[in-house]
């Protein structure tokens, strides 16, 4: 997490975090969110590069559920939601 933090070309991805999230406290898995948020920024965090996407274990609509429509009362604004669900990918790839 320091390397993104430090570095312009290093980035967070997500896709392998369906099994943390199913396992923990969904509030600790959201603090978890947030803090990474304000430790990185969301322009840093890549919602998933799909390597591999392990989708038995959350299915992609649940997937994106959790980040679109976050079941918490930890605070995520809609510009962090949308850049984590596409913005900072289209950014990365210059689309």
């Amino acid at each position: 997490m320091q390397a993104t933090s430090w570095l312009k070309n290093v980035y967070v991805d997500l896709s392998l975090w369906q099994k943390p999230y199913k396992k923990m406290p969904k509030d600790r898995f959201y603090q978890w969110l947030r803090n990474l948020i304000d430790h990185v920024g969301a322009e840093k965090i890549l919602f998933a590069t799909d390597a591999p996407y392990p989708n038995l274990m959350c299915p992609l609509k649940e997937w994106v559920k959790v980040f679109n429509e976050p079941d918490t009362n930890i605070p995520f604004t809609q510009e962090e939601k949308e850049m984590i669900l596409g913005e900072a990918a289209r950014k990365v790839l210059g689309l």
